[in-house]
């Protein structure tokens, strides 16, 4: 009948918001910890530049 159809209809439709609901929710937590990574890699980045500067201007200045 009509109200099964619709009834079942429903369920499926209720099936797909929860399996796209979990994707979203996997897809915002792997954005996520792509950004966490990218903020460490970049802070590392930077010590090591300011370490090697800091070498390079301490060995300039032993030499001046």
């Amino acid at each position: 009948t009509f109200a099964q159809k619709f009834e079942d209809q429903n369920a499926t439709i209720d099936e797909v918001k929860g399996v796209l609901e979990g994707r979203m929710q996997q897809m915002v937590t792997y954005l996520l910890g792509g950004i966490a990574l990218v903020v460490v890699l970049v802070i590392v980045a930077i010590r090591k530049a300011t370490t090697v500067n800091v070498k390079v201007k301490n060995s300039v200045d032993k030499l001046v």
